[in-house]
């Protein structure tokens, strides 16, 4: 048996490949060459709780195994979540400026709306954010944002809805006084600025959800709106043979919105 506390186990080049043909295929997700150091540092951690010597042992594992529980702390482990509130202002100048517009002239008191790659959950609350701004009566409407990602870690985050001060340094003024509320500091740690909770009004419009793109789409459908510019991103190469690939038939917006989704998606 290794002795954790010294070894250091190294990711050969075709164990990384190995990977990389694994998390494509399963998870749509790009492991790109030069990437192997971290890599290999970031699933040191699995390699010790699973007391494998090798990252051929490891790979064994992942092949081996049915309900896809490691392949999920694998990708914990490798994924960087890099967002932000209101990130991309173009797409949520649109939502507010046209999209709700158009969505008031439906007039139909019913507005689904789904984050296919929320990360950490900032962009649904965005989303949230403006509906409330957008739409006065937005609590006579039956309304969801639907909110969905890959990354347990990253969805632990998002449905707890604190996040540090920090977070809101590009937010305006208006919207941190009316959606977030403080809570104090984040484990107490000094100089971290404290922290901040997203207001109950924004957080009961987001459902939160694990789902693997590449697999079956439980929902039904049809959304109004998708927000999916990172997804695009990261599985367009798997797309022809992906469910991403049927995004277009879940998307049933009035007015210009399903072309807002499919072309402004994709740019």
């Amino acid at each position: 048996m290794p002795n954790w506390n010294q070894a250091r186990v190294e990711l050969k080049g075709s164990e990384f490949a190995s990977l990389g043909r694994l998390i494509k295929e399963r998870a749509g997700i790009d492991l790109k060459p030069g990437k192997e150091t971290l890599v290999q540092a970031r699933l040191a951690r699995r390699l010790r709780a699973l007391e494998l010597g090798s990252f051929a042992e490891y790979l064994d594992v992942l092949n081996g195994e049915g309900d896809g529980a490691e392949l999920t702390l694998l990708l914990d482990a490798i994924t960087t979540n890099v967002t932000s509130f209101f990130r991309q202002p173009r797409h949520f100048t649109y939502l507010r400026e046209e999209f709700l517009a158009e969505v008031k002239a439906c007039a139909k008191g019913r507005l689904r709306i789904w984050s296919a790659a929320c990360s950490t959950g900032e962009e649904p609350y965005s989303i949230g954010i403006h509906l409330r701004e957008g739409l006065s009566d937005l609590d006579q409407w039956n309304v969801r944002i639907l909110a969905t990602d890959l990354s347990t870690e990253a969805l632990a985050t998002a449905q707890a809805g604190v996040y540090p001060l920090a977070r809101l340094d590009d937010v305006p003024a208006e919207f941190k006084r009316r959606y977030f509320s403080s809570v104090g500091r984040i484990g107490g740690a000094a100089g971290d600025g404290g922290s901040v909770c997203v207001a109950p009004a924004v957080q009961s419009l987001v459902t939160f959800a694990r789902l693997n793109l590449m697999e079956s789409w439980p929902m039904a459908g049809p959304f109004d709106a998708i927000f999916c510019r990172n997804v695009w991103r990261v599985v367009e190469k798997c797309r022809p043979r992906s469910p991403v690939g049927r995004g277009d038939h879940r998307c049933h917006g009035c007015g210009r919105a399903e072309g807002w989704r499919s072309a402004r998606a994709r740019q």
